[in-house]
């Protein structure tokens, strides 16, 4: 008599596949405008089955693979500094291992070995012309996360102009010369260029059920610039609802100063914890959080580094531990003169891989962790830990994996509306295919109104944009709750423990109730906060639908 982790029930998802397979069957199945919507419907209902579409995006070059794999927790994508193809990769969830190939000129898809995936992921001068032809690589794996989510990897938003001049690269927040003196003969190679690069990335940023946003360190101008071309667009894609921002490469900033040792304490110096400082400035920008749901900091490279970890790699590290504490960080606050120092337990080679694998902080978090007694595994979940990547994990799957259905109901109407509107513009006069558009439109509206988790949408839709008054900290607390942020079991809907008898959760329900009656009655609340308190009574009066049944079943005899 509950939800499952991500799932509605099962006459909700039923009645909104059978109105998207309705809607396909009105269409004649002649002419390309027809065909294009029926596709997207038809999409549209197997994808309320699927797994959700998480989409990593951002910015050229800001450690979007290097996340990827973080999340996973395996080396997946390949992550090399320059030499890669710029397309998109996703990552589905499969028993077997497989990788599909999907090509630009319309040919069938094709399977290759998993051993071969490097051959067409990193960037190869003997291959450009096979390089050029592949749009997309898909991965399936048997990874945990990929059950509740599919991982989109994008190749990067570029200029919002379409600008693919020098000038341009250089205003991506690539600041590094040499990454920007190969950035632009690769792309040419490719055959491509940033403006293509972006739409690609773009296209799926606004597929997604999803979104992770990646900054690199901080909020750059032609992050500012892009993501206010996205909030002003009509599509309104992103929303606090779908989209996360993720503060990356935040061990970039360690050591605190450039001497490192010259800081009040560089031993404690954590560059995750300081970032949060950060965040909480971007946060209260009006124009950010009606974006994000939050923004995490993070240091993939840390936690990639972490599973990368094996018994002769935490050998070197114990030797370094070993070393004065102050001492190591001199030596950590300079990479290059780590990497290339001879002498000492760890031949430079070793030093070198390890630098270049964990950074400065990871070398350094995971020596302090080996000289206070943690044992391998332990080291490796400190790393994850402290590198903020497990919190956005859980965070994602709380915050999206909760309201999965929600969220991809909510996507699946979108992307039906924005192709219904493209059908309207393409058919012209025709007044038969016109009716058929009207026919579609009533029924989408019909379904948005008979099925209660719409309405669930726009009261969230109205906190996360700022647009209630008069509600209380804990009043909003409770329409998280209710709509599935603690969890979608009644109990965790009523902010219970999860073996809370019927009777407690008949009590609890029941409170809210009455509660919620009362406050969509006020006359103090504006309208459109009184409409969210109705909204919420509902959601309430359905969770008591759901107890009143289930003591049914139990008072049932055999």
């Amino acid at each position: 008599m509950r939800d499952g982790e991500n799932h509605l029930p099962i006459s909700a998802t039923v009645l909104a596949k059978d109105a998207l397979y309705e809607c396909a069957t009105l269409l004649p199945d002649t002419g390309d405008p027809s065909r294009e919507l029926g596709r997207t419907l038809r999409i549209a209902a197997e994808r309320l089955d699927e797994p959700m579409r998480l989409a990593v995006v951002g910015q050229i070059k800001r450690g979007k693979s290097t996340l990827v794999n973080a999340l996973l927790g395996q080396e997946v994508v390949a992550t090399a500094r320059r030499e890669l193809t710029f397309n998109v990769n996703e990552l589905r969830h499969s028993p077997v291992e497989n990788v599909t190939l999907h090509f630009r000129d319309g040919r069938p898809p094709a399977s290759i070995p998993p051993a071969e995936l490097s051959d067409w992921t990193v960037y190869d001068s003997g291959r450009l012309d096979e390089l050029r032809t592949i749009s997309k690589i898909e991965f399936g794996l048997d990874n945990e996360l990929l059950r509740s989510f599919r991982l989109i990897d994008t190749p990067g938003l570029g200029s919002v102009h379409g600008d693919d001049s020098a000038a341009t690269l250089a205003k991506l927040g690539i600041d590094d010369p040499a990454e920007r003196y190969h950035l632009q003969p690769l792309l040419h190679l490719l055959s491509r260029d940033v403006s293509a690069v972006h739409r690609e990335s773009a296209d799926e940023l606004d597929r997604a059920d999803a979104v992770l946003y990646l900054f690199s360190r901080g909020l750059h101008e032609q992050d500012r610039r892009t993501l206010s071309a996205f909030d002003e667009g009509s599509g309104n894609s992103l929303t606090p609802l779908k989209a996360f921002g993720v503060l990356t490469k935040c061990d970039d900033d360690w050591p605190p100063d450039p001497g490192g040792v010259n800081a009040a304490d560089p031993l404690a110096h954590h560059p995750v914890e300081e970032a949060r400082k950060r965040v909480h400035e971007y946060l209260d920008e009006p124009a950010i959080s009606r974006i994000f749901y939050t923004i995490v900091p993070v240091a993939a490279r840390v936690a990639t580094g972490a599973q990368w970890l094996d018994a002769e790699r935490f050998g070197r590290l114990r030797e370094l531990s070993r070393l004065d504490p102050v001492r190591l960080v001199e030596e950590l606050s300079d990479e290059g003169e780590f990497g290339s120092a001879t002498g000492g337990p760890v031949p430079a080679a070793a030093r070198r891989e390890l630098i270049d694998r964990l950074g400065g902080w990871g070398v350094h978090l995971a020596c302090g962790a080996l000289r206070d007694g943690l044992g391998d595994e332990e080291v490796r979940d400190h790393l994850v830990r402290q590198s903020g990547v497990a919190e956005l994990r859980e965070l994602a799957l709380r915050h999206f994996g909760n309201r999965s259905m929600l969220i991809k109901l909510n996507q699946a109407v979108r992307s039906v509306r924005a192709e219904l509107a493209h059908y309207r513009e393409r058919i012209g006069p025709d007044t038969g295919l016109r009716a058929v558009a009207e026919q579609v439109g009533r029924r989408i509206e019909r379904l948005e109104r008979s099925e209660h988790r719409f309405a669930e949408l726009k009261a969230l839709s109205a906190h996360y944009r700022g647009r209630l008054t008069g509600f209380s900290p804990g009043e909003v607390r409770q329409l998280l709750e209710v709509t599935g942020e603690l969890g979608t079991h009644c109990a965790a809907r009523l902010a219970l423990p999860p073996d809370a008898s019927l009777g407690d959760m008949n009590a609890a329900v029941q409170e809210r109730i009455r509660y919620w009656a009362s406050r969509a009655n006020d006359p103090i609340l504006a309208g459109n906060s009184r409409q969210v308190a109705r909204i919420i009574q509902r959601s309430y009066d359905g969770i008591a639908e759901r107890v009143r049944l289930a003591q049914r079943f139990l008072e049932m005899a055999d």
